[in-house]
């Protein structure tokens, strides 16, 4: 059956893109062109959704309205849109169309697949529910239920979002995804989690947080509340993060800890300084404490220690190779041979660089005013004697002060 419906109607979709590269970002840019037949939309309002084939078309009456039903192998053509279903109901009076039964809609650049379609021609309103699958060359997004409101250019993605990008080899999954397309807005919620494989299929990052946000078409990321960042061996966690994409820089606050191995990084805010996707420098700052167990220690649970008012750790592909300290300088390194303990050395001063290899300590150096820095190495045992002492002499001061 070769006809043409008065009735004008375009289903657009959500042009969903993911392009993660190699770090946490820029997978919220999912929903940053949404457009599925939109261009066509935009610069033909006037034409017509066009009817190739109906197997049948029957009027039926509801309420007081007369419906026309299209029964199997519909197919329609709007602009360069190809458009199919089992079964299309026109409820003229509404300008509203319902398309049943393996939707499929699709143009040069995008198929979207649906159980149902529902399109609003006056509200400019369409929703894809059941079984949603929106396809582009190399990704794939899954959901139950996909809205694009096109007066407003905002898109709602709901249950079960999951974007799979082949080429960067991503995985998004969330409850609910919303982008607003004239000020590049993205938000995620109800449990997102982003995933980056390598090129063997192996997870290498991953992060979750309560909500995700991108601003200003992922130049910014913002990641709040029980934020876990995993890449590789290292994870952090913190209640609030921040990418900045121009500076490849992640900012850590609300109680920042990072976790590598033995080691453990505490300050009031952690900013990690990427290149290409890798950590290349790691900056702590205010109240900076490192905690960390060299690979050949033999007490798990005794850490050696870094404090001072600035930490900065240099990384050379999966071990640091360097620390900077500023700030009263403390260092407080417990030494083992061949498991078994030699003593602890202290040191502090205004600065200090510390050089190490295979997660152990081999030099210190010292960077401040004569007379401010200090050193002491004590054998076994007597770093409880010494301490034990200070306690003592401290005590005895106060004695004396209150006689």
């Amino acid at each position: 059956m070769d006809t043409n419906l008065v009735q004008s109607c375009t289903l657009c979709n959500a042009r969903c893109r993911l392009s993660a590269g190699k770090w946490l970002i820029l997978w919220l840019l999912v929903l940053t062109q949404p457009a599925l037949g939109q261009q066509a939309q935009e610069e033909k309002t006037s034409e017509k959704l066009r009817l190739l084939h109906a197997n049948e078309m029957t009027g039926v009456v509801e309420g007081n309205q007369q419906l026309r039903r299209l029964i199997d192998n519909v197919r329609f053509r709007h602009g360069q849109t190809d458009i199919s279903c089992n079964l299309a109901i026109d409820y003229p009076g509404q300008e509203r169309w319902l398309l049943i039964g393996n939707v499929l809609i699709k143009d040069k650049e995008k198929t979207l697949k649906a159980d149902t379609v529902i399109y609003v021609a006056k509200s400019k309103l369409y929703r894809a529910l059941r079984n949603v699958e929106l396809m582009t060359d190399s990704t794939k997004i899954f959901c139950d239920e996909l809205n694009y409101d096109l007066a407003e250019r905002k898109a709602i993605a709901r249950y079960n979002v999951r974007v799979i990008d082949q080429k960067e080899n991503t995985e998004l999954t969330s409850g609910y995804a919303e982008h607003h397309r004239d000020t590049r807005y993205t938000l995620l919620k109800d449990d997102p989690v982003f995933v980056q494989y390598d090129s063997l299929g192996e997870e290498e990052t991953r992060i979750v947080g309560e909500t995700m946000e991108a601003i200003d078409g992922g130049q910014r990321v913002v990641v709040d509340k029980n934020v876990v960042i995993t890449l590789t061996d290292i994870r952090a966690t913190c209640g609030h993060a921040e990418y900045f994409r121009g500076k490849e820089k992640i900012v850590l606050t609300i109680d920042p800890v990072a976790y590598q191995k033995n080691n453990r990084l505490t300050g009031t805010t952690i900013e990690l300084l990427l290149k290409e996707g890798k950590i290349q420098q790691v900056h702590v700052l205010e109240r900076a404490l490192a905690e960390f167990v060299p690979d050949s220690s033999a007490k798990k649970d005794r850490p050696s220690t870094i404090s001072g008012k600035k930490l900065v750790a240099y990384i050379a592909g999966d071990f640091v190779e360097k620390i900077d300290v500023n700030g009263t300088a403390t260092c407080v390194y417990y030494v083992e041979e061949n498991g078994i303990d030699k003593g602890v050395n202290r040191a502090q001063g205004d600065s200090l660089t510390l050089l190490l290899s295979d997660n152990a300590i081999r030099r210190i150096i010292f960077d401040s005013s004569p007379g401010k820095s200090t050193g002491k190495f004590l054998p076994p045992g007597y770093e409880n004697q010494s301490a034990a002492s200070q306690k003592q002499a401290g005590q005895k001061s106060k004695s004396t002060a209150g006689q």
